[in-house]
């Protein structure tokens, strides 16, 4: 194998680790959305849909040490509140404000 082959495999494991990472951060954005207003918080415990998990969100914050990381998990996070509760008045109004 010569040189350069061996350059292009390891830029293919950076990329797919980066995705990996992606998707874990997703996954962390749909426990944090009860957590982001109380007024969420309430309609969730009206729907009875899912269960807040505080520990799991804070720990999870507590280990981001980039600024860039924090700032894309707030903006996606608030994109997918807007997202998953379009059905109640408050968010509609809020999302053709902004």
């Amino acid at each position: 194998m010569s040189k350069q082959d061996y350059n292009k495999t390891n830029q293919m494991a950076i990329v797919i680790l980066s995705n990996q990472s992606v998707s874990f951060l997703k996954e962390v954005h749909k426990l944090m959305v009860v957590q982001i207003s109380q007024s969420v918080f309430g309609m969730q415990i009206q729907d009875q849909k899912l269960t807040p998990s505080i520990k799991t969100t804070m720990k999870f914050l507590h280990n981001l040490k980039h600024h860039q990381f924090k700032i894309i998990l707030y903006q996606n996070l608030t994109v997918f509140q807007f997202c998953k509760y379009l059905k109640h008045h408050y968010f509609k109004l809020k999302e053709t404000q902004s």
